[in-house]
């Protein structure tokens, strides 16, 4: 009776730690699978979004609120825009920061504009002149065409102090207009 209780012990011991090593097989597997399951994330997921970051670079920039800035500027210096005084006031704003009057020598009453970070600036003028073409054709309307120009805007003002090589390659390789206004709008994420 005693050999049999013996055996029977051992026989419990071995059971418990199977057992228990097979509980701990499970929590661990189960948790890698449930950390997937928090984030949404599968091996089909991770690639897709590895196909979406290749064709829109994501460029983060610090953005500071430029309001001041702008209540500034009043609407005789601004002038007139087709969507708005605002837009007219933001494209004053980035007339001010991008371009700089260079006299070549004194006296000279010739004046030779310069514009800083080039890519940029004339990808905003390109943008507002295809958006205007659009919103007279109606193929956009004004509130759309307000909403991108706000946007292209905003980047353009506060991008001017970064650094901007890599953002200004890949604004190069956009080839239409809607292609550059899908850059600005979901290639770019201001951080306020």
């Amino acid at each position: 009776m005693i050999n049999f209780v013996r055996q029977r012990i051992k026989k419990m011991n071995m059971e418990r730690k199977f057992m228990l090593l097979l509980f701990i097989l499970l929590v661990a597997a189960g948790k890698s699978s449930a950390q997937d399951l928090l984030t949404y994330r599968t091996i089909k997921s991770d690639t897709i979004l590895n196909e979406v970051d290749r064709k829109v670079p994501l460029y983060e920039f610090s953005a500071y609120s430029r309001s001041s800035e702008l209540e500034r500027i009043s609407v005789e210096m601004a002038g007139n825009h087709p969507l708005g005084d605002m837009i007219a006031r933001k494209f004053y704003l980035l007339k001010e920061y991008y371009t700089k009057e260079d006299h070549p020598f004194p006296g000279n009453p010739a004046v030779k504009v310069v514009i800083s970070k080039p890519v940029i600036y004339e990808s905003v003028m390109k943008i507002d002149r295809d958006i205007r073409k659009s919103v007279k054709k109606g193929e956009l309307s004004s509130s759309d065409a307000i909403v991108i120009m706000n946007k292209v805007l905003d980047v353009a003002i506060n991008i001017q102090s970064s650094d901007t090589r890599a953002f200004e390659k890949s604004l190069e390789s956009c080839t239409g207009y809607k292609s550059r206004i899908d850059f600005f709008m979901n290639g770019v994420i201001l951080k306020y």
